[in-house]
């Protein structure tokens, strides 16, 4: 409620945090998310800390996976600045 009706993002991270805490380890994938949208100050450190821990805990988790390749793809730049698009993942002969 407080992440996506109130867009009270502090008190939705403290409350991820908190569950995070107590071993419900998918809400790092909020937390990471959280971070990685700038709901948060935008830190796209943190954001892969966070996608990176919920994979080191269990390999199962179909989203953590997605947006941290997404993230290491560069599909994602900080906030207001412009997004170059990347070729480096392209193979060769695709460019």
């Amino acid at each position: 409620i407080y992440e996506h009706k109130d867009k009270n993002y502090e008190a939705a991270w403290d409350f991820y945090l908190k569950a995070t805490q107590a071993g419900v380890f998918k809400n790092r994938i909020a937390l990471g998310r959280m971070y990685l949208n700038g709901e948060l100050p935008q830190d796209l450190g943190m954001a892969k800390k966070y996608f990176q821990s919920v994979i080191q805990q269990s390999d199962d988790c179909d989203k953590a996976h997605f947006l941290l390749g997404a993230l290491e793809m560069n599909q994602f730049t900080p906030k207001g600045k412009e997004r170059t698009p990347s070729t480096k993942a392209l193979p060769k002969d695709s460019i």
